[in-house]
């Protein structure tokens, strides 16, 4: 399944959060889509975009939710369920193999991935 990536309404941007995904649909065949918060990106951290992209779309919650559409013959309260420990987990892992396959062009953009990362260890 595609995912497609769109700026937030402006409507909403000024009191909504950098980014999030919003879910695809196999059956209609709507495409996943990876919201991004455009609003006055003059104050944003855009070192911080890289480590947002990988958790948001591929290979973050896009990856991991339509995946999980495609498994057969599970229990129906997984079917439709978010566990939000193993979501952000896999989310933080995503973020981490960016890492790993050199996603991050600059010491910023690794910070930013530290950033997302320390800011979990105090929730």
């Amino acid at each position: 399944m595609p995912f497609t990536v769109e700026e937030v309404s402006p409507s909403i941007a000024p009191n909504y959060t950098s980014g999030r995904y919003s879910e695809g649909n196999y059956e209609t065949g709507k495409p996943g889509a990876y919201w991004v918060n455009t609003y006055k990106l003059e104050s944003r951290p855009l070192y911080a975009l890289p480590a947002l992209t990988l958790h948001e779309a591929v290979p973050g919650h896009h990856l991991q939710i339509m995946l999980s559409r495609e498994m057969e013959n599970v229990p129906e309260f997984r079917q439709n369920l978010y566990i939000s420990a193993f979501g952000e987990g896999w989310g933080l892992y995503s973020e981490y193999l960016g890492k790993e396959a050199g996603m991050y062009e600059t010491p910023y953009e690794d910070f930013g991935r530290l950033t997302y990362e320390m800011w979990r260890a105090c929730r």
